[in-house]
């Protein structure tokens, strides 16, 4: 029996929580499963888990409060819906849904707003005696700023 696989670490601002992704082969299978947890850095103790959800992409701390963000991924066009889940109130919205071509979102210094980006692949234009190993590249396309006035997200 193999232990689970540490994928990825995200310490909180206040360095007193930490986010971890697990993965792990399902025994007797060729399957694999990942999941989130929360733990405290004081003890190690499971704060909060994700598991047998939608696989959780871009995983973020909040600069304030203890409100965790992180993106999923769904539906025939691959959209994202970026959620932002609060530890202390217990509760979770998702602010942007369903948002095609999906960049990537930053948190601003004081955690009011979130700055998001959709990115498209363009074709690169080069002669066919050029080698390159990728043929497709990224374009940031649009940048969105959004504020979260009136959005209870839990922010202290």
């Amino acid at each position: 029996l193999e232990p689970p696989q540490l994928t990825s670490m995200v310490l909180s601002p206040a360095g007193d929580l930490v986010a971890v992704t697990l993965s792990r082969i399902i025994p007797g299978t060729a399957d694999s499963e990942s999941w989130v947890e929360v733990r405290r850095t004081t003890d190690s103790e499971v704060v909060r888990r994700w598991r047998g959800a939608q696989s959780m992409e871009q995983i973020q701390w909040a600069p304030t409060g203890k409100r965790l963000s992180y993106v999923t991924r769904g539906g025939e066009e691959n959209a994202a819906t970026l959620w932002v889940s609060d530890l202390d109130r217990g509760t979770l919205v998702s602010p942007l849904e369903r948002v095609q071509d999906w960049g990537g979102y930053a948190w601003s210094p004081i955690g009011d707003a979130v700055v998001f980006w959709i990115e498209t692949e363009e074709e690169k234009d080069r002669p066919a005696d050029v080698p390159c190993p990728a043929s497709r590249h990224v374009q940031i396309t649009s940048i969105w700023v959004m504020v979260f006035r009136g959005l209870r997200l839990g922010s202290r």
